[in-house]
């Protein structure tokens, strides 16, 4: 082993007893706080809403912004909708919301209506945090742009040293909205329902397992280089073996075997097998001399 991958072997397992030490904040649900504002990073990695309802989120954060005494100043038709959605939230108010917010920031990049700088970031957090509860009550698109969000706010994260709790939560809420993004469910047919978040990113473990899995053994092999047939210190790998415990578990039944069974056959056809089945074998012929 290099001393550079003795390096980074002693580092990992730092980082491994660091998580370990604080196994609860991995493991438990992340529980919003009442006395500190919830910020939109946090909940796309995974911090529940108030109650684990959305609408408890929804006045938390607009009612500051909606109020009289905000310092910013928001263009009419943004904050019209922005009040649609603190009066009724739902999926129709929350998308027109989402439209103003991505409306008045391209507006103010050209200049028609522009806005203060930290108006601007106002408006631009808050078309995110509609987006992060629009993906609550079930809108594809919305959960395709979430995910978005988590790579690109992972990206500016430091990803090789001590995997903080936020870092972790953004690649698991990430793959929790790719699949969510996917959903054929019409959102306008589907009741809302509260739901923790914690349970939901919980059914993303199978896939992250496989995920790190194949990502990280491609990863080593190819840093490793290629396998050098001379090297007496790299054994053969075997081939993996093959598992056929599984096939017991398919249900598709590609060759119609259980749909189309096989028709009985006549008795005659049976007792004809059972007799070519019993006779002895043939013996061959001995040789015939032919003369002229």
């Amino acid at each position: 082993m290099s001393k550079m991958t003795d390096h980074f072997a002693r580092v990992r397992k730092n980082c491994v007893m660091v998580v370990r030490r604080q196994y609860d904040i991995y493991t438990k649900p992340r529980k919003w706080d009442k006395y500190e504002p919830v910020s939109t990073l946090e909940l796309l990695s995974g911090v529940e809403f108030p109650h684990s309802d959305y609408r408890n989120d929804v006045h938390n954060y607009l009612d500051p912004i909606l109020s009289s005494n905000s310092p910013h100043k928001l263009p009419w038709r943004l904050r019209a909708s922005l009040q649609a959605v603190r009066d009724e939230p739902g999926l129709i108010t929350l998308r027109v919301a989402e439209r103003s917010c991505l409306g008045a920031i391209e507006r103010s990049a050209g200049g028609d209506e522009p806005m203060l700088r930290e108006t601007l970031k106002l408006v631009e957090d808050a078309s995110e945090r509609i987006a992060v509860w629009l993906a609550a009550v079930g809108c594809q698109r919305a959960a395709a742009r979430c995910a978005g969000l988590c790579l690109e706010y992972w990206r500016e994260r430091n990803i090789t040293t001590y995997p903080d709790i936020i870092t972790y939560g953004l690649m698991r809420s990430m793959i929790d909205y790719i699949g969510a993004s996917t959903n054929k469910t019409n959102a306008r047919k589907v009741e809302y329902i509260p739901e923790s978040r914690h349970f939901q990113l919980a059914l993303t473990e199978g896939a992250l397992r496989g995920l790190v899995h194949i990502l990280g053994v491609v990863q080593e092999g190819i840093e490793a280089g290629p396998h050098d047939k001379h090297d007496p210190d790299e054994d053969e790998a075997p081939l993996p073996p093959v598992d056929l415990a599984d096939l017991s578990q398919l249900d598709d039944d590609r060759a119609g075997i259980v749909r189309d069974p096989p028709k009985p056959k006549a008795p005659a056809t049976r007792e004809l097998e059972r007799a070519v089945i019993a006779a002895p074998p043939p013996v061959a012929p001995g040789l015939v001399v032919v003369w002229d």
